[in-house]
C-alpha cells in the first residue's frame, strides 16, 4: 500500500498527525485535510507539506527507539533452550523496521 492511498482517502497516519501539528505546515495541511477530497494531483503537495514538516525522520526515529526497545526485551528474555526461536523473533523485528510501506 503506498502512502498516496492513505493520502487520497485523507487517513490520519502518524505522519500526517505530525505534520498537521507542525508550526510551519500544520495550517496549511489542515485546510486541505478539511477541503474537498483529495485527487491524485493533491498527493505531491500533500506530500511536500509533510516532508518540510520533517515527518519521516520523525517517524523513522520512533521506529528505530521501538524496535531497539523490542530487541533489548527480546534479550532479556532470550532461553538458551529455543535459540532458533530467538533468532527468527529477532529477524522479524529487523524486517518489520525496514518496511517502507
Amino acid at each position: 500500500k503506498s502512502a498516496a492511498s492513505d493520502i487520497l482517502s485523507k487517513k490520519k497516519t502518524l505522519p500526517v498527525i505530525y505534520a498537521l501539528a507542525h508550526e510551519a505546515v500544520g495550517a496549511e495541511l489542515t485546510a486541505l485535510y478539511a477541503g474537498a477530497d483529495f485527487t491524485e494531483s493533491d498527493v505531491p503537495a500533500v506530500l511536500a507539506l509533510m516532508d518540510r514538516a520533517g515527518a519521516r525522520p520523525y517517524v523513522e526515529a520512533l521506529v528505530r527507539a521501538a524496535t531497539a526497545e523490542a530487541h533489548d526485551a527480546l534479550g532479556a528474555v532470550a532461553p538458551p533452550a529455543v535459540p532458533e526461536s530467538h533468532r527468527i523473533l529477532g529477524e522479524l523485528l529487523d524486517a518489520l523496521a525496514a518496511r517502507k510501506n
